[in-house]
């Protein structure tokens, strides 16, 4: 497994898979791009397989696709985000040829309207990862939520950019699909050039207690 891997997340009808659509590379009329789903998302007519969870490990059955160049791991909203990090951390250990280009989150403006602890709770370890945030289904009445949450994050300093993505016009795809990186955690850096707070094992949204479990727990609000 080589090329670009882009990790997707997203709430439910955010509309990922309609504005990534417009992203795939073709070359002399073959697809250089590949989706990976989780169980619960349909390939649909995208270049595409399912993957399994297997022992806590993303399981493809692509790794032999040699001509693919960018690869779209699509997240499960019923599996731990913080699980699912650590595995594309794993992923990337084990596939040198394969770097990660950038993480995208994708938001359904209409979710924000039920803004709790938890949803609030996932949105901040969203940012946390995350380079890009889309919001799509932006209108009048949850404008004011968008800005709120961009807002948050811009007042703590995240570097992450943020996209409105409009229901009539072409998104700017070229633009979130970069590979400058805008994420605030370094937990897909070599380690070898991390100072000791920065490893995997202590970022604040994967560190464990002596028994195990999380210290940050991130309950996903979209868990079937």
């Amino acid at each position: 497994m080589k090329g670009e891997l882009f990790v997707i997340i997203g709430t439910p009808e955010s509309r990922r898979k309609l504005t990534l659509r417009q992203g795939i590379s073709k070359e002399e009329g073959n697809d250089l791009s590949h989706f990976l789903f989780p169980k619960e998302i349909q390939t649909d007519d995208l270049p595409g397989s399912n993957w399994q969870w297997t022992d806590g490990q993303f399981e493809f059955n692509t790794l032999d696709y040699q001509e693919i160049k960018e690869w779209f791991l699509f997240l499960s909203n019923n599996l731990d985000l913080a699980d699912q990090i650590e595995a594309i951390i794993s992923l990337l250990g084990q596939n040198s040829g394969l770097t990660i280009a950038r993480i995208i989150t994708f938001i359904n403006s209409d979710v924000l309207f039920d803004l709790n602890d938890n949803l609030q709770n996932w949105l901040d370890a969203c940012a946390h990862f995350s380079d890009v945030f889309c919001f799509s289904n932006r209108k009048n009445d949850n404008s004011k939520l968008i800005k709120q949450v961009i807002d948050r994050y811009a007042s703590l300093h995240y570097p992450l950019e943020t996209y409105i993505l409009a229901a009539k016009k072409v998104p700017a795809i070229n633009s979130i699909l970069s590979s400058i990186p805008k994420r605030i955690t370094h937990v897909f850096d070599s380690p070898e050039i991390l100072d000791p707070e920065d490893q995997p094992e202590n970022d604040p949204f994967l560190i464990k207690q002596p028994n195990g479990k999380r210290k940050n727990l991130t309950l996903n609000p979209f868990k079937n």
